[in-house]
Order: C-alpha cells, then structure tokens, then sequence
C-alpha cells in the first residue's frame, strides 16, 4: 500500500512535468518538494486478519517502522525532537538554481557539497519560508491588513539566497509546537520537550541526533530559551492559558497504542454512512 502511494505521487508529478514542458515553462518552474515530518508511531491498524489490499483492511506501519524511518533521529511525528520534525528538501529550477559546491567566496554557502543527486546544503530552513520565498520570487508584497483585520508580519525568510549558493541570514529562533510537544532553535542551540516533560538542551552542531542533554552544563542559555518559547507561545501562538504550562521535572513517558496482532476480531473502521441503523443481530443458528 505505501509503496503503491508513492507510485501514484510519481506517475502525477511526472505528468505535471510533462505539462510545463508542453508549455515551454519548465526551465524557469521553481519546484519545492518536501517530505512529511516524522514517522507516525501510533499504533491504529485495524483488521491484521485481513490482506492489504483487501477494501475492508485499515493497515497503518507501527512504532517499529516508525523507528526505522526516523533513524537516526530521536522519537516520532508529534514530537518536536528531530525524528518529529527534520524534513528533506529538494529544490529543482533550471533557469534559477545557481548553487554550485565549492565556488564563490565572501558569503558562499560553505555547507555546499556536491552528490551523486545534486547539491546538498546544511543550511536550516522552516515551511514558514515557503510564503518568503514566493513573494520574493514573484515581486508580491505581504499585506499588512485586510479590510479591518490586521495581518500578524511575515515571519518566513526567503530561500532565494540558499538557491544561489549564498549564506542566509539565519532566523533569530525557530519555534516549534505541537499539543504537549515543545521546541525552539536559536542557531546550533536546540530546547525541546516532549509530552509535557523535562525541557532538554542540545547543541546541534556537535549532536545532531539529541543523545547528550546538555542543559545542567549551560543552565542560563537553557532558561532564557525557554522563556523564549513561552514569549512566542503567548504573543505570537496564541496558546491558551491550558497549553502553557510549565514542564514538569521528569520524562514523560510515550504511548502508541496497544500493538493488535491478527486474528484478535478487530475490525476496520467502519466507512461513513455504511450499515443499517437499529438493525438486530442475527439469530445463531440452530
């Protein structure tokens, strides 16, 4: 089933392809194309008795695959640790893309590296960048009010000088939230907690795969983010007084679910609108 999805975004990304050169708009096409964030661990397949491809199936990969997916990186999608949220992005425009590795100087990317696929850069960016990027490119400017509503500023940065193999300049912070899930980047320096628990400490340029908590060797640094992330969670977020609480002093522990094997009776979840109402069950059979 997974594999038969990425078939189907394939075979239509080719035929969007396919149209812009029809129109001769293919070289100056900007394409972003992102990953998901995190491998899903939760636990919701229904009906392991049946096949995959049987219509009446629910198959979902559980916490395993989930592991697999994001390794290197710790934990899973919600979570705000990297394995929840770090995205691959390839970015693809003939007429456009200009970063090459190990060319230019002054404020050349030094990140740049040339693969067998491409170039590759190290530079962090954020979704909110995206809207950056578009208004840039396509000379719009960004309101800053629609009849009476007063539009929050634009928070992304353009892309455009990371596709011309130029150092950005990076955000002040990245803010990262999601239910109980918590983070925020301030360069190489990352606070994160997960689930409501203990607020954590890493520096990414020495320990990209969070493994080394170093938040009782930098105390101040750790605090001052961490009110950081309440300042935006309050002023910018809007979170409500509930979601704002402080951590507490412990990991919280994950759950995913109770892992169903086959044969257990469970069904897939029943389509909307399907069966009959007030039918009674039928009689055993003599």
């Amino acid at each position: 089933v997974f594999a038969a999805m990425v078939d189907v975004v394939d075979q239509n990304i080719g035929r969007l392809i396919s149209h812009l050169k029809e129109k001769g708009e293919w070289e100056n096409t900007l394409f972003l194309f992102c990953s998901d964030n995190g491998a899903c661990p939760f636990e919701r397949t229904r009906g392991k008795d049946l096949q995959p491809w049987d219509p009446e199936s629910y198959w979902c990969y559980d916490v395993g695959w989930a592991h697999v997916g994001n390794t290197p990186f710790r934990l899973y999608k919600q979570n705000q640790h990297e394995g929840g949220i770090s995205s691959p992005l390839i970015a693809h425009w003939p007429k456009g893309l200009s970063a090459k590795a190990g060319t230019g100087s002054g404020n050349a990317d030094k990140s740049l590296r040339q693969t067998p696929l491409g170039v590759v850069t190290d530079q962090p960016g954020h979704l909110i960048d995206f809207m950056a990027t578009f208004l840039n490119l396509g000379k719009a400017s960004y309101p800053t009010k629609v009849g009476s509503r007063i539009i929050d500023p634009l928070q992304g940065k353009s892309l455009l000088p990371v596709l011309e193999g130029k150092q950005r300049t990076a955000h002040k912070t990245l803010y990262q939230h999601f239910g109980t899930d918590r983070a925020l980047r301030e360069g190489d320096w990352k606070v994160v907690a997960a689930k409501g628990g203990r607020w954590e400490l890493y520096n990414l340029a020495e320990d990209r795969t969070e493994l080394n908590d170093v938040r009782e060797d930098h105390p101040e640094r750790a605090s001052r983010m961490i009110r950081e992330w309440f300042r935006i969670a309050r002023d910018v977020d809007r979170l409500k007084p509930g979601q704002l609480k402080p951590g507490s002093g412990r990991l919280s522990p994950l759950r995913f679910g109770k892992r169903n094997e086959p044969g257990e009776g469970l069904k897939a979840p029943r389509k909307k609108g399907s069966g009959k109402k007030n039918q009674k069950s039928a009689s055993p059979a003599s």
